[in-house]
């Protein structure tokens, strides 16, 4: 799952242990930048498969990657 602002209060409860961060903002970031600069400039992508950072988000780095994470 991510981390948003709902699961953050539940991990300080402590109902939630960690969260899976896929971090879906800068996801969709990455895979236009790559899609624009193939359908603009003709550039192919590096490789076939772009992998994408993954985090898990535990109570001590819970705070820095909500900063991350633009609010929607």
């Amino acid at each position: 799952y991510n981390i948003t602002r709902d699961i953050a209060a539940l991990m300080e409860k402590g109902v939630v242990e960690f969260s899976i961060n896929i971090a879906p903002y800068r996801q969709g970031r990455l895979c236009i930048e790559v899609a624009s600069q193939y359908l603009f400039n003709g550039i192919e992508p590096p490789k076939k498969f772009i992998q994408t950072p993954v985090s898990v988000v535990l109570d001590e780095n819970m705070a820095a990657l909500l900063e991350e994470e633009p609010e929607p």
